[in-house]
């Protein structure tokens, strides 16, 4: 591929993890009810109706994390360095393989606590291990360049 479609593809992934990261975030700390649609619509992700005060604390920093992954993502746009835009795509491979793993070898843990079926889980994890490839061929790209 040559050096403007992998600029293109680099800037596409920066985006979608930008608006993804902020979707989910910033209702993690707005609005339960909210975060509960999207984990609902996106994962299955069956919260209960009510929430452990500690259970949805937690959700809070998670969300901070999310918000600011997001906003990392949208600075990269502007950022020309191929060097570091192929690092942060390396940072965000090892986060998607992160996901999958961790998907994977607590897949009993996520039915029970969530009752996402291991059918469902599966899915996330190929997705997500998918993506860690395209995001490490284009970091190699990008170093590349």
């Amino acid at each position: 591929m040559g050096n403007i479609t992998i600029y293109w593809l680099t800037q596409i992934v920066f985006i979608l993890f930008s608006v993804y990261h902020l979707f989910v975030g910033i209702p993690s700390f707005l609005s339960i009810s909210v975060l509960r649609r999207i984990g609902k619509y996106f994962y299955s992700l069956q919260l209960p109706e009510k929430l452990d005060p500690r259970y949805e604390y937690v959700l809070k920093p998670l969300g901070f994390y999310a918000i600011t992954l997001g906003l990392i993502c949208f600075g990269e746009l502007f950022t020309v360095d191929p060097l570091h835009r192929a690092y942060l795509l390396l940072c965000l491979a090892i986060l998607l393989i992160a996901r999958a793993l961790g998907r994977y070898f607590y897949k009993d843990l996520v039915e029970t606590a969530f009752s996402i079926s291991w059918k469902r889980s599966k899915t996330n994890v190929a997705f997500n291990f998918l993506a860690a490839i395209f995001l490490l061929y284009l970091a190699f790209a990008n170093y590349n360049i």
